[in-house]
């Protein structure tokens, strides 16, 4: 956190971490459960959010 203030990227890098914890419970559930479609759909979002966010905490690095 304290590296994403001092690029200006603390909200990016909040998100982040909240949704990288929503993909590890999912993935448990996806563990757990079996590979229910509708949570497969969430886990793929959550992954392309995830990229997402990922590519602009480095965008703000350089």
């Amino acid at each position: 956190m304290r590296w994403a203030a001092q690029i200006g990227a603390k909200p990016v890098m909040k998100r982040f971490i909240r949704e990288s914890a929503d993909l590890a419970s999912i993935r448990q559930r996806l563990l757990a459960d079996g590979a229910n479609p509708k949570v497969v759909q969430i886990e793929r979002n959550l992954l392309q959010r995830l990229t997402s966010n990922r590519q602009e905490l480095l965008s703000h690095a350089r």
